[in-house]
C-alpha cells in the first residue's frame, strides 16, 4: 500500500515524493506531528495516511503502514493503563467487522486500527473513557449518535464517528452502520474494478483481528 501511495502521488497531487519531502521540510510545522498532518490536509488536501508516508520518508522512519511492530504488541500498547477497560469493546468491534466478509482486513497502527475492504471503511480510535468508531458513510451527515470528525473534508472517507463507552453501545444500529460502510465500499466501481480490488485486498489480508 505504501508503494502504491508513493507511485500515485504525481497523478493525484502533481508532485513526486521527493518534491513533497522538500515542501514538508521547508514549510510544514515541525513541533508536533498532528500539526503537520493538519497542515497537509488544510493546505494541500492530503490525507493522514499519505502525509504520514511523506513525513516518514523525510525523517528516515517507517510510516504507520510500514511499522514492523507485531499487531499484538501495538494493541497492547493502545489499550494499556487507563484504557485497558476499553479492550473488550475493541474485541467486540473487531469480531463484528470480521464477520462482514472474508475480504475484511485490519491494519493495526500505534494509535488506531483501520478496517478495510478494498478501501478504508472504518477506524477504531481508543480515547480516554471511550472508543470512537469512525465510519465511511458517503452521503450520511452527522446527527444523533453520529458526530462529525474534526477537520474532515469531502475528500476524506471517514467523516463521522460514534462514541462507544461500553459493549452494550455496540447495538443493532452500530452493526448496521458497519454493514453499510462495507457495502458502500464497492459503490461507484465497475464489476471489473470491484473484482480486481477485492482480489488484491484478499492477497493483503491479515490472519484476522488480533486479540
Amino acid at each position: 500500500m505504501t508503494a502504491k501511495v508513493i507511485a500515485n502521488l504525481p497523478a493525484k497531487t502533481g508532485k513526486t515524493l521527493d518534491e513533497w519531502i522538500a515542501i514538508y521540510r521547508a514549510d510544514a510545522p515541525q513541533a508536533k506531528k498532528v500539526e503537520a498532518r493538519r497542515w497537509f490536509k488544510t493546505t494541500h488536501g492530503i490525507g493522514g495516511v499519505t502525509a504520514d508516508i511523506i513525513m516518514g520518508r523525510a525523517e528516515g522512519r517507517p510510516s504507520m503502514l510500514e511499522d514492523d511492530t507485531p499487531d499484538d504488541a501495538l494493541l497492547e500498547s493502545q489499550y494499556a493503563g487507563s484504557r485497558a477497560p476499553l479492550r473488550p469493546i475493541y474485541d467486540q468491534l473487531a469480531e463484528l467487522a470480521a464477520s462482514l466478509g472474508e475480504d475484511v482486513r485490519f491494519v493495526v497502527g500505534k494509535t488506531q486500527v483501520t478496517i478495510a475492504r478494498t478501501r478504508q471503511i472504518a477506524i477504531i480510535w481508543p480515547k480516554p473513557g471511550r472508543i470512537e468508531l469512525g465510519l465511511a458513510l458517503p452521503g450520511v451527515a452527522a446527527g444523533g449518535r453520529l458526530e462529525p470528525v474534526k477537520g474532515a473534508n469531502d475528500r476524506d472517507r471517514i467523516r463521522v464517528f460514534v462514541r462507544l463507552e461500553s459493549i452494550e453501545a455496540i447495538d443493532a444500529q452500530v452493526a448496521q452502520w458497519l454493514r453499510q460502510a462495507y457495502a458502500d465500499d464497492l459503490k461507484g466501481l465497475s464489476a471489473t474494478e470491484s473484482a480486481a480490488l477485492t482480489k488484491s485486498a484478499r492477497k493483503k489480508q491479515r490472519a484476522g483481528p488480533a486479540s
